[in-house]
């Protein structure tokens, strides 16, 4: 990751596309050119080093996802997740299928809370949005 050009703390990764067409010695393109990563959509090439900078850079923006539970600042989010959880837990020792039924429901109200009402996909979108979590 390199400064912006304006020299603000912006994060900058610098992205060329058609490195297929480039010459075989790579683009000559001066000392005032950051750190960049060549990327071909056409060929493909240089994909997997783009994907890993981005890991890498949301990693250092929001948190590894792999390193522990994700960071949870809203109160709100913490008292919707626990009550998930907690429903989930009752789910999973009911021994009647409507107090299996009953808990699933809470635990739905719960996500729908979060989420403000959404289906699936909104679900999903909002969850990744707000809590930065890779899909």
């Amino acid at each position: 990751m390199a400064q912006s050009p304006n020299g603000n703390s912006q994060r900058l990764l610098l992205v060329l596309n058609k490195s297929d067409l480039l010459p075989p010695g790579g683009p000559d393109l001066g000392p005032e050119v950051p750190s960049h990563l060549l990327l071909s959509c056409l060929t493909g090439e240089g994909l997997d080093s783009l994907l890993e900078a981005l890991r890498k850079e949301l990693a250092a923006v929001c948190g590894d996802p792999f390193r522990g539970p994700p960071l949870l600042t809203r109160a709100r989010h913490q008292h919707h997740l626990q009550g998930c959880l907690d429903a989930l837990g009752h789910y999973k020792q009911a021994k009647d299928v409507a107090l299996a039924a009953e808990a699933l429901r809470i635990a739905r109200g719960h996500l729908t809370c979060l989420t403000s009402g959404g289906g699936t996909e909104e679900i999903l979108d909002i969850i990744f949005q707000d809590f930065c979590v890779g899909k």
